[in-house]
């Protein structure tokens, strides 16, 4: 007995598997972008989080 199957390669659509577009990218490889780590205000309020080792 012999079962054979034919299978359609699908044709491509929409922007899966394409490159995204970055509007931001040129400005944070040249160092333009400001991240949230890099801003700053006076009196402003600075925390952590500490996490125990121990499960």
């Amino acid at each position: 007995m012999t079962i054979t199957h034919t299978v359609s390669t699908p044709t491509r659509s929409g922007t899966l598997g394409t490159n995204a577009h970055r509007p931001d990218g040129v400005a944070k490889v040249q160092g333009g972008f400001a991240f949230s780590s890099d801003m700053w205000s006076e009196n402003m309020l600075w925390g952590a989080t500490l996490r125990s080792p121990h499960p």
